[in-house]
């Protein structure tokens, strides 16, 4: 044993040299200064990012919780996804679902590692923000969500829209009798119905199909026909979606809009043959995503080291040589 890790687990070590320890390269050390008593608060605060389960079972805690109630709100400031991250104690969820600061019962309401009792009471909070943090967590049972999709607060609906494990009938209501907002957010999501997709298409208003456009689920006979959309907001979205057929990002290609042949060169679904078209574009920012695009063949890339644009020729540097250009 190292005499830096003696230290810090040595309960007679001064708070100052603790603090210096804390800020060890080595873990282990860290860990050992989070469960030493001596360890000054505000390090306890800093370390409980990291190791919060060492300062939570820190012997020292409950005192130092006499001294400041507000040291859990504290610690928790110092990382928001802390519930996200680490199966915490039930001393401490229960903390949080009690807390009287709005701000800590959302971060709780986002994480997966929490009890239904804890869904269905956080469900019920009276800020919709701690709502909206229940309808936007994937791991929300699905009866929750039922009632959250008829919350008085849109924002709290919204969530819902987005959720991706929201179930396809609310998601069909939504997209079919909700606001323009709210339809469109729910024709994004992959849950939505093939068939509700392939009914909106033909919707006077663009940013619905646009949403469609974008739906990674959307059936390809639909993408076909939104390839030819006469609104470039469409086409962009289209161009943008991670499942869009080969043939379908090769016509996006030869677009007149710049912008929409720009996001085919990011596309990773681009073909070859499409990338290297789109290596010799007029327009430099079509050029350099083709330069970034993961998939583009080293003899395209030498070719673009030599662009007239300095921004291309550094991307195509960067890809052609990692570890030199860095």
């Amino acid at each position: 044993m190292s005499q830096s890790l003696e230290e810090a687990l040595d309960e007679t070590t001064p708070g100052e040299r603790l603090r210096e320890l804390a800020a060890s390269s080595q873990v282990k050390i860290r860990i050992a200064v989070a469960k030493n008593p001596n360890t000054p608060t505000d390090i306890l605060i800093k370390l409980f990012s990291e190791a919060p389960l060492d300062v939570l079972n820190n012997p020292v805690i409950s005192l130092l919780l006499l001294e400041n109630p507000c040291l859990f709100e504290e610690m928790c400031q110092s990382n928001k996804l802390i519930f996200e991250q680490f199966e915490l104690p039930k001393f401490f969820l229960n903390w949080a679902l009690n807390c009287s600061k709005g701000q800590i019962r959302a971060y709780l309401a986002r994480s997966s590692k929490i009890p239904l009792s804890f869904f269905v009471k956080l469900a019920e909070d009276k800020e919709p923000r701690v709502r909206c943090a229940v309808a936007n967590n994937p791991c929300t049972p699905v009866h929750i969500l039922n009632k959250l999709s008829q919350d008085d607060y849109l924002s709290v609906r919204y969530e819902v829209a987005r959720n991706p494990n929201t179930p396809n009938n609310i998601l069909e209501n939504f997209a079919l009798k909700g606001g323009e907002e709210i339809s469109c957010i729910a024709l994004r999501n992959p849950n939505t119905p093939a068939h509700v997709l392939k009914k909106l298409s033909n919707n006077k208003y663009k940013v619905r199909r646009a949403a469609i456009a974008a739906n990674p689920n959307t059936p390809i006979d639909v993408m076909e026909k939104l390839a030819h959309d006469k609104a470039s907001i469409v086409r962009y979205d289209l161009a943008m979606n991670k499942n869009a057929p080969i043939k379908i990002l090769d016509f996006l290609a030869k677009d007149k809009d710049s912008d929409i042949r720009y996001w085919v060169a990011t596309n990773k679904k681009s073909s070859e043959s499409t990338l290297k078209q789109l290596a010799q574009d007029k327009f430099d920012d079509v050029r350099r995503a083709v330069a970034e695009n993961k998939n583009i063949q080293k003899d395209v890339l030498a070719q673009l080291v030599y662009d007239q644009s300095e921004e291309v020729s550094l991307a195509a540097v960067k890809a052609l040589y990692p570890y030199k250009s860095n």
